[in-house]
Protein backbone atom coordinates (compact mmCIF):
# COMPACT_ATOMS: atom_id res chain seq x y z
CA UNK A 1 0.00 0.00 0.00
CA UNK A 2 3.02 2.15 0.68
CA UNK A 3 3.78 2.44 -2.90
CA UNK A 4 0.59 3.46 -3.86
CA UNK A 5 0.69 6.34 -1.23
CA UNK A 6 3.68 7.31 -2.64
CA UNK A 7 2.88 7.10 -5.96
CA UNK A 8 0.08 9.42 -5.25
CA UNK A 9 1.59 12.30 -3.55
CA UNK A 10 4.17 12.35 -6.25
CA UNK A 11 1.01 12.90 -8.52
CA UNK A 12 -0.20 15.44 -6.09
CA UNK A 13 2.99 17.00 -6.03
CA UNK A 14 3.57 17.95 -9.37
CA UNK A 15 0.43 20.52 -8.92
CA UNK A 16 3.14 22.83 -8.06
CA UNK A 17 4.44 22.52 -11.48
CA UNK A 18 0.75 22.66 -12.82
CA UNK A 19 -0.54 25.71 -11.19
CA UNK A 20 3.22 27.62 -11.30
CA UNK A 21 3.01 30.99 -12.71
CA UNK A 22 5.53 30.10 -14.92
CA UNK A 23 4.65 28.91 -18.59
CA UNK A 24 7.80 27.58 -19.98
CA UNK A 25 10.57 25.37 -18.13
CA UNK A 26 14.19 24.52 -19.58
CA UNK A 27 16.27 26.32 -22.24
CA UNK A 28 14.92 26.87 -25.48
CA UNK A 29 15.71 24.75 -27.99
CA UNK A 30 17.40 25.40 -31.71
CA UNK A 31 14.08 25.19 -33.70
CA UNK A 32 12.77 28.01 -30.65
CA UNK A 33 10.72 25.63 -28.77
CA UNK A 34 10.84 25.47 -25.24
CA UNK A 35 9.35 22.94 -23.40
CA UNK A 36 6.34 23.47 -21.67
CA UNK A 37 5.33 22.85 -17.79
CA UNK A 38 2.66 20.61 -18.75
CA UNK A 39 4.23 18.78 -20.99
CA UNK A 40 7.07 18.00 -18.02
CA UNK A 41 3.69 17.01 -15.84
CA UNK A 42 2.89 14.67 -18.85
CA UNK A 43 6.45 13.02 -18.54
CA UNK A 44 6.23 13.09 -14.49
CA UNK A 45 3.13 11.33 -14.28
CA UNK A 46 3.64 8.72 -17.30
CA UNK A 47 7.18 7.76 -15.63
CA UNK A 48 6.11 7.28 -12.29
CA UNK A 49 2.76 5.46 -13.26
CA UNK A 50 4.19 3.36 -15.84
CA UNK A 51 7.58 2.51 -13.43
CA UNK A 52 4.98 1.11 -10.55
CA UNK A 53 2.46 -0.99 -13.01
CA UNK A 54 5.67 -2.19 -15.10
CA UNK A 55 7.64 -3.46 -11.94
CA UNK A 56 4.72 -5.16 -9.96
CA UNK A 57 4.36 -8.88 -9.08
CA UNK A 58 2.53 -11.61 -10.88
CA UNK A 59 0.32 -11.58 -7.62
CA UNK A 60 -0.32 -7.93 -8.33
CA UNK A 61 -3.85 -7.84 -10.01
CA UNK A 62 -6.25 -10.72 -10.05
CA UNK A 63 -6.82 -11.30 -13.88
CA UNK A 64 -2.87 -11.22 -14.08
CA UNK A 65 -1.58 -14.55 -13.76
CA UNK A 66 -4.19 -15.83 -16.42
CA UNK A 67 -3.56 -13.60 -18.83
CA UNK A 68 0.54 -15.03 -18.22
CA UNK A 69 -0.72 -18.46 -18.40
CA UNK A 70 -2.38 -17.32 -22.23
CA UNK A 71 1.23 -15.46 -22.71
CA UNK A 72 2.55 -19.34 -21.99
CA UNK A 73 0.66 -20.75 -24.34
CA UNK A 74 0.73 -18.13 -27.09
CA UNK A 75 3.82 -17.47 -27.83
CA UNK A 76 4.61 -21.23 -28.39
CA UNK A 77 1.66 -21.70 -30.47
CA UNK A 78 1.45 -20.71 -34.69
CA UNK A 79 -1.01 -18.41 -35.17
CA UNK A 80 -3.25 -18.92 -38.33
CA UNK A 81 -6.25 -17.24 -39.25
CA UNK A 82 -8.81 -19.82 -37.18
CA UNK A 83 -6.85 -19.45 -34.18
CA UNK A 84 -6.43 -15.46 -34.45
CA UNK A 85 -10.09 -14.90 -34.69
CA UNK A 86 -11.16 -17.44 -32.39
CA UNK A 87 -12.95 -14.71 -30.60
CA UNK A 88 -13.68 -17.32 -27.35
CA UNK A 89 -10.26 -17.18 -26.77
CA UNK A 90 -8.98 -13.62 -27.28
CA UNK A 91 -9.29 -10.63 -29.59
CA UNK A 92 -7.13 -11.18 -32.76
CA UNK A 93 -5.27 -7.45 -31.18
CA UNK A 94 -4.61 -9.04 -27.70
CA UNK A 95 -3.46 -12.36 -29.80
CA UNK A 96 -1.10 -10.57 -31.89
CA UNK A 97 0.10 -8.73 -28.95
CA UNK A 98 1.20 -12.09 -27.32
CA UNK A 99 3.42 -12.97 -30.16
CA UNK A 100 4.84 -9.13 -30.89
CA UNK A 101 6.16 -9.70 -27.59
CA UNK A 102 7.37 -13.22 -27.32
CA UNK A 103 9.41 -12.53 -30.71
CA UNK A 104 11.47 -9.98 -28.26
CA UNK A 105 11.74 -11.87 -24.72
CA UNK A 106 9.14 -14.78 -23.38
CA UNK A 107 9.55 -13.68 -19.77
CA UNK A 108 6.55 -12.83 -17.98
CA UNK A 109 8.44 -9.63 -17.05
CA UNK A 110 8.68 -8.69 -20.30
CA UNK A 111 4.99 -9.19 -20.88
CA UNK A 112 3.89 -6.80 -17.68
CA UNK A 113 6.27 -3.82 -18.67
CA UNK A 114 4.85 -3.82 -22.59
CA UNK A 115 1.30 -4.26 -21.55
CA UNK A 116 2.18 -1.14 -18.49
CA UNK A 117 4.14 0.91 -21.15
CA UNK A 118 0.99 0.54 -23.77
CA UNK A 119 -2.10 1.15 -21.52
CA UNK A 120 0.15 3.54 -19.43
CA UNK A 121 0.61 5.75 -22.14
CA UNK A 122 -2.25 5.29 -24.13
CA UNK A 123 -4.81 6.36 -21.56
CA UNK A 124 -2.43 9.02 -20.24
CA UNK A 125 -1.97 10.55 -23.72
CA UNK A 126 -5.33 11.01 -24.79
CA UNK A 127 -5.95 12.66 -21.52
CA UNK A 128 -3.10 14.91 -22.18
CA UNK A 129 -4.20 16.04 -25.26
CA UNK A 130 -8.25 16.14 -24.51
CA UNK A 131 -8.45 17.84 -20.99
CA UNK A 132 -9.16 21.17 -20.32
CA UNK A 133 -6.91 20.01 -17.32
CA UNK A 134 -4.21 16.96 -17.40
CA UNK A 135 -3.52 17.70 -13.82
CA UNK A 136 -7.26 16.99 -12.65
CA UNK A 137 -8.11 14.31 -15.20
CA UNK A 138 -4.78 12.29 -13.92
CA UNK A 139 -6.18 12.75 -10.24
CA UNK A 140 -9.53 11.32 -11.05
CA UNK A 141 -7.79 8.49 -12.87
CA UNK A 142 -6.75 7.63 -9.78
CA UNK A 143 -9.56 8.64 -7.53
CA UNK A 144 -12.27 6.85 -9.81
CA UNK A 145 -10.45 3.58 -9.46
CA UNK A 146 -8.91 3.79 -13.62
CA UNK A 147 -5.69 3.27 -12.19
CA UNK A 148 -6.05 -0.12 -10.22
CA UNK A 149 -8.50 -1.88 -12.81
CA UNK A 150 -6.01 -0.86 -15.67
CA UNK A 151 -3.70 -3.05 -13.57
CA UNK A 152 -6.70 -5.81 -13.97
CA UNK A 153 -8.48 -5.33 -17.26
CA UNK A 154 -5.71 -5.15 -19.76
CA UNK A 155 -7.02 -5.94 -22.49
CA UNK A 156 -10.23 -3.36 -22.07
CA UNK A 157 -8.09 -0.66 -20.88
CA UNK A 158 -5.75 -0.79 -24.09
CA UNK A 159 -9.23 -0.71 -25.86
CA UNK A 160 -10.14 2.34 -23.93
CA UNK A 161 -6.61 3.66 -24.59
CA UNK A 162 -7.64 3.90 -28.27
CA UNK A 163 -11.48 3.91 -28.48
CA UNK A 164 -11.40 7.49 -26.45
CA UNK A 165 -10.07 8.90 -29.25
CA UNK A 166 -12.99 8.99 -31.46
CA UNK A 167 -14.31 11.33 -29.66
CA UNK A 168 -11.58 14.04 -30.82
CA UNK A 169 -11.33 12.44 -34.41
CA UNK A 170 -15.52 12.98 -35.08
CA UNK A 171 -14.93 16.54 -33.42
CA UNK A 172 -12.13 16.96 -35.98
CA UNK A 173 -14.51 15.87 -38.64
CA UNK A 174 -11.74 12.45 -39.31
CA UNK A 175 -14.45 10.00 -39.80
CA UNK A 176 -12.36 7.38 -41.50
CA UNK A 177 -9.89 7.59 -38.89
CA UNK A 178 -12.82 7.21 -35.94
CA UNK A 179 -14.04 4.21 -37.23
CA UNK A 180 -10.53 2.69 -37.99
CA UNK A 181 -10.72 3.42 -33.78
CA UNK A 182 -13.33 1.48 -33.45
CA UNK A 183 -12.56 -1.63 -35.51
CA UNK A 184 -8.82 -1.60 -33.54
CA UNK A 185 -10.41 -1.17 -30.05
CA UNK A 186 -12.94 -3.97 -31.08
CA UNK A 187 -9.94 -6.26 -31.91
CA UNK A 188 -8.31 -6.16 -28.21
CA UNK A 189 -11.82 -6.06 -26.37
CA UNK A 190 -15.20 -6.47 -28.13
CA UNK A 191 -17.42 -4.49 -25.50
CA UNK A 192 -15.54 -1.50 -26.60
CA UNK A 193 -18.52 -1.93 -29.90
CA UNK A 194 -20.75 -1.10 -27.34
CA UNK A 195 -18.84 2.27 -26.93
CA UNK A 196 -17.89 3.04 -30.54
CA UNK A 197 -21.70 2.88 -31.64
CA UNK A 198 -22.61 5.18 -28.18
CA UNK A 199 -19.54 7.99 -29.36
CA UNK A 200 -20.30 8.17 -32.62
CA UNK A 201 -24.58 8.73 -31.55
CA UNK A 202 -23.31 11.30 -29.18
CA UNK A 203 -21.57 13.11 -32.16
CA UNK A 204 -24.42 13.18 -34.42
CA UNK A 205 -26.71 14.51 -31.72
CA UNK A 206 -24.14 17.17 -30.13
CA UNK A 207 -25.72 20.09 -31.37
CA UNK A 208 -29.45 18.78 -30.37
CA UNK A 209 -29.57 19.45 -26.11
CA UNK A 210 -32.98 18.40 -26.44
CA UNK A 211 -32.26 14.98 -26.80
CA UNK A 212 -30.71 13.96 -23.47
CA UNK A 213 -34.15 13.98 -21.68
CA UNK A 214 -35.19 11.16 -24.51
CA UNK A 215 -32.27 9.49 -24.09
CA UNK A 216 -32.90 9.34 -20.54
CA UNK A 217 -36.02 8.15 -21.01
CA UNK A 218 -35.46 5.41 -24.00
CA UNK A 219 -32.43 4.29 -20.99
CA UNK A 220 -35.27 3.49 -18.60
CA UNK A 221 -37.81 1.43 -20.81
CA UNK A 222 -34.52 -0.65 -21.68
CA UNK A 223 -33.64 -1.21 -18.59
CA UNK A 224 -36.50 -4.39 -18.07
CA UNK A 225 -36.14 -5.95 -21.53
CA UNK A 226 -31.79 -5.49 -20.79
CA UNK A 227 -31.63 -9.20 -19.90
CA UNK A 228 -32.96 -10.65 -22.99
CA UNK A 229 -31.14 -8.76 -25.16
CA UNK A 230 -27.72 -8.99 -23.25
CA UNK A 231 -28.45 -12.56 -23.70
CA UNK A 232 -28.98 -12.64 -27.51
CA UNK A 233 -25.96 -10.14 -28.29
CA UNK A 234 -23.73 -12.84 -26.27
CA UNK A 235 -25.05 -16.19 -28.19
CA UNK A 236 -22.69 -14.58 -30.74
CA UNK A 237 -19.91 -13.17 -28.21
CA UNK A 238 -20.03 -15.87 -26.20
CA UNK A 239 -17.11 -15.31 -24.22
CA UNK A 240 -18.71 -12.84 -22.41
CA UNK A 241 -21.76 -14.83 -21.42
CA UNK A 242 -20.00 -15.02 -18.01
CA UNK A 243 -21.32 -11.00 -17.91
CA UNK A 244 -24.28 -12.73 -16.49
CA UNK A 245 -22.77 -15.02 -14.52
CA UNK A 246 -23.35 -14.59 -10.46
CA UNK A 247 -25.99 -13.25 -7.90
CA UNK A 248 -27.94 -10.28 -9.13
CA UNK A 249 -27.24 -8.08 -5.96
CA UNK A 250 -28.12 -4.61 -5.35
CA UNK A 251 -26.22 -1.46 -6.30
CA UNK A 252 -23.13 -0.72 -4.11
CA UNK A 253 -23.08 2.48 -2.16
CA UNK A 254 -20.43 3.70 -4.05
CA UNK A 255 -22.04 3.15 -7.32
CA UNK A 256 -24.85 5.44 -5.97
CA UNK A 257 -22.31 7.97 -5.50
CA UNK A 258 -21.26 7.57 -9.19
CA UNK A 259 -24.93 7.48 -10.32
CA UNK A 260 -25.41 10.99 -8.33
CA UNK A 261 -22.44 12.41 -9.64
CA UNK A 262 -23.00 11.60 -13.21
CA UNK A 263 -27.02 12.51 -12.87
CA UNK A 264 -25.63 15.77 -11.86
CA UNK A 265 -23.40 16.55 -14.27
CA UNK A 266 -25.86 15.83 -17.00
CA UNK A 267 -28.17 17.84 -15.48
CA UNK A 268 -25.42 20.90 -15.25
CA UNK A 269 -24.64 20.57 -19.18
CA UNK A 270 -28.36 20.59 -20.33
CA UNK A 271 -28.71 23.97 -18.36
CA UNK A 272 -25.26 25.18 -19.26
CA UNK A 273 -24.91 27.88 -21.93
CA UNK A 274 -21.25 27.14 -22.52
CA UNK A 275 -19.69 25.02 -24.95
CA UNK A 276 -22.96 23.06 -25.63
CA UNK A 277 -22.15 20.98 -28.55
CA UNK A 278 -19.27 19.05 -26.08
CA UNK A 279 -21.09 18.94 -23.29
CA UNK A 280 -23.87 17.33 -25.27
CA UNK A 281 -21.32 14.51 -25.94
CA UNK A 282 -20.58 13.78 -22.93
CA UNK A 283 -24.30 13.91 -20.99
CA UNK A 284 -25.24 11.57 -23.53
CA UNK A 285 -22.21 9.13 -22.82
CA UNK A 286 -22.90 9.23 -19.17
CA UNK A 287 -26.23 7.95 -19.44
CA UNK A 288 -25.11 4.58 -20.04
CA UNK A 289 -22.96 5.07 -17.86
CA UNK A 290 -25.53 5.05 -15.45
CA UNK A 291 -27.55 2.15 -16.92
CA UNK A 292 -24.72 0.04 -16.11
CA UNK A 293 -24.49 0.64 -12.69
CA UNK A 294 -28.06 0.07 -12.68
CA UNK A 295 -28.32 -3.27 -14.05
CA UNK A 296 -27.65 -5.59 -11.61
CA UNK A 297 -29.58 -8.35 -13.31
CA UNK A 298 -26.40 -8.68 -15.21
CA UNK A 299 -23.77 -8.73 -12.48
CA UNK A 300 -21.00 -7.96 -14.54
CA UNK A 301 -22.11 -5.44 -16.91
CA UNK A 302 -20.42 -2.92 -14.85
CA UNK A 303 -17.30 -3.83 -16.77
CA UNK A 304 -19.26 -2.26 -20.07
CA UNK A 305 -19.28 1.12 -17.87
CA UNK A 306 -16.25 2.14 -16.99
CA UNK A 307 -15.98 3.39 -20.98
CA UNK A 308 -18.58 5.58 -20.21
CA UNK A 309 -17.57 6.32 -16.70
CA UNK A 310 -14.59 7.60 -18.44
CA UNK A 311 -16.00 10.78 -19.65
CA UNK A 312 -16.02 12.12 -16.17
CA UNK A 313 -12.14 12.52 -16.31
CA UNK A 314 -12.93 14.82 -19.37
CA UNK A 315 -16.13 16.52 -18.37
CA UNK A 316 -14.81 17.47 -14.50
CA UNK A 317 -11.83 19.22 -15.85
CA UNK A 318 -13.59 20.87 -18.25
CA UNK A 319 -16.65 22.35 -16.16
CA UNK A 320 -13.55 23.73 -13.87
CA UNK A 321 -11.74 25.38 -16.51
CA UNK A 322 -15.06 26.63 -17.85
CA UNK A 323 -16.39 28.05 -14.71
CA UNK A 324 -16.93 31.77 -14.36
CA UNK A 325 -16.64 31.12 -10.78
CA UNK A 326 -14.02 30.48 -8.08
CA UNK A 327 -11.86 28.11 -10.59
CA UNK A 328 -9.53 27.72 -7.71
CA UNK A 329 -12.29 26.33 -4.94
CA UNK A 330 -13.47 24.02 -7.76
CA UNK A 331 -10.45 22.83 -8.34
CA UNK A 332 -9.56 21.88 -4.69
CA UNK A 333 -12.55 20.21 -4.18
CA UNK A 334 -12.03 17.89 -7.07
CA UNK A 335 -8.72 17.15 -5.54
CA UNK A 336 -10.01 16.73 -2.56
CA UNK A 337 -13.03 14.24 -3.91
CA UNK A 338 -9.97 12.29 -6.18
CA UNK A 339 -7.70 11.98 -2.31
CA UNK A 340 -11.31 10.64 -0.45
CA UNK A 341 -11.73 8.47 -3.50
CA UNK A 342 -8.54 6.80 -3.86
CA UNK A 343 -8.20 6.47 0.15
CA UNK A 344 -11.85 4.63 0.23
CA UNK A 345 -10.08 2.20 -2.77
CA UNK A 346 -7.43 1.51 -1.17
CA UNK A 347 -8.85 0.05 1.95
CA UNK A 348 -11.12 -2.86 -0.59
CA UNK A 349 -8.78 -4.08 -2.31
CA UNK A 350 -9.56 -3.15 -5.87
CA UNK A 351 -9.47 -6.46 -8.10
CA UNK A 352 -6.39 -7.77 -5.81
CA UNK A 353 -3.79 -4.98 -6.08
CA UNK A 354 -3.24 -4.62 -2.42
CA UNK A 355 -0.45 -5.29 -1.46
CA UNK A 356 1.71 -4.16 -3.82
CA UNK A 357 4.56 -6.24 -4.36
CA UNK A 358 7.92 -5.34 -6.61
CA UNK A 359 8.80 -8.52 -8.83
Amino acid sequence: MLVYIVLFGVVLSVGIIQYSSCTTIGIESNNGVYITKSFVVFCLVLLSVTFVEAMRAVTVGEDLTGYLSWFEYYKAVPLNIDTLFDFSAFEPGFMLLYKGIGLFSTTDRAFIVATSVIITSLNLYFLFRNSKDFYLSVLLFFGFNHFFTSMVSLRQYIAIGIVMWILPSLNDKKIGRAVLLGVVSFFFHMTSIIATILMFAAYFVRNKKRIIPWFSSAAVFFIPVSGALFSLVTRFFTKYQFYSLGDSGRIGSLRIVYILLEIALIIYAYFSKGDEDEYTEFSFLLIPAIACGVLTSIPHLFRVGYYFDYVMLLMIPKIVADSKYNRIALTCIVIIIAIVFFAYYLSVNPGDTIPYEFY
